[in-house]
């Protein structure tokens, strides 16, 4: 697992829904025959486009992405952070962050009430194979009840059972499920479908602040917020901190103007953890590993697919 621990609960906010989202039905990019998402020997999403030749933006020579790339590329990067791999459907923790358990591309969990919804929507689509990933010695029925009851303390209550008593078996049961593709499916919808909305409420927050340097977003700015709004649940918190340093500052791009709002969002953030809030983010929008140091802790976080800031991070994401 990566950094469950680190996140604070998603900010409520008006007006996030699916209506802006692209999902793998909707877009071909990265599918398969029969709308089938693409993943290597690795577990990488097969990007569609990303090794050719970009289109280039009306009127100018400056490269884009499709909104379905931008999406596929930063869940790429952020799984990383998540789980030192890169769409790791299979990712687990236990219960040391005492969240009950971490599970999935973007390590839902019981203790935010994330993982229930997510294992409820898995056994929904198919109650025989959902059910054949679970042990005899798992106590199954308590986990079925408790979803279907939506009974969250029950869901924390089985899961720090099992993994006190047979805690080899609670880990098969969820590599077992990250192993099937129609629930690897709805992860990776799930995960696009309440991110991509909180990232673009953040553009808009932007184009409010700064409206000038936010006419077209670059990959690198859509990468950083949707990492942000994974740890973080998006800047709202911090939109007075970020106003106040633009008015005073004056950014001249729309990567300082990002480099001041993920920074003035992660100081509001727990202060054992505004490090790696910082180096995460700070190095999506410079393409390499980026050291922080805030209230005496150092973190400097490697992530391989930052090479895609790289290649891709100038681009400007079409249509948004």
């Amino acid at each position: 697992m990566g950094n469950s621990n680190n996140r604070e609960p998603v900010e409520p906010s008006a007006g996030v829904g699916r209506p802006g989202f692209i999902s793998g039905q909707q877009s071909q990019q990265g599918l398969g025959a029969g709308g089938a998402r693409q993943f290597d020997a690795s577990g990488n999403q097969a990007i569609s486009g990303a090794a050719a030749p970009l289109a280039a933006a009306p009127g100018g020579p400056t490269a884009q992405v499709t909104l379905a790339q931008a999406q596929e590329m930063a869940l790429r990067i952020t799984t990383f952070f998540e789980s030192s791999k890169s769409m790791n459907f299979q990712a687990l923790a236990d219960d040391f962050d005492r969240q009950g358990m971490s599970f999935g591309l973007i390590q839902w969990n019981f203790g935010q009430n994330t993982l229930g919804p997510l294992l409820s929507k898995m056994l929904a689509a198919d109650a025989a194979a959902f059910a054949g990933c679970f042990g005899p010695t798992t106590n199954f029925a308590a986990l079925k009840s408790a979803l279907d009851r939506g009974d969250s303390t029950a869901q924390l209550v089985w899961t720090r059972e099992l993994q006190g008593r047979d805690k080899p078996a609670w880990r098969a049961a969820f590599q077992a499920v990250g192993s099937v593709d129609r629930f690897n499916a709805i992860q990776l919808a799930e995960a696009e479908a309440k991110f991509h909305p909180l990232t673009m409420q953040a553009v808009r927050q932007l184009r409010a602040i700064a409206p000038a340097l936010m006419v077209a977003l670059e990959f690198r700015s859509y990468a950083a917020l949707f990492d942000l709004c994974v740890q973080q649940g998006g800047i709202t918190k911090a939109l007075e901190e970020i106003g106040t340093r633009v008015k005073n500052e004056k950014p001249a791009t729309q990567s300082a103007l990002l480099k001041i709002a993920v920074v003035e969002r992660a100081r509001l953030g727990n202060a054992d953890f505004q490090s790696d809030c910082i180096s995460r983010r700070m190095g999506i929008l410079t393409g390499a590993p980026f050291e922080s140091t805030e209230h005496g802790v150092t973190k400097k976080r490697a992530n391989p697919q930052l090479a895609l800031i790289a290649q891709f991070g100038a681009a400007q994401v079409a249509g948004v």
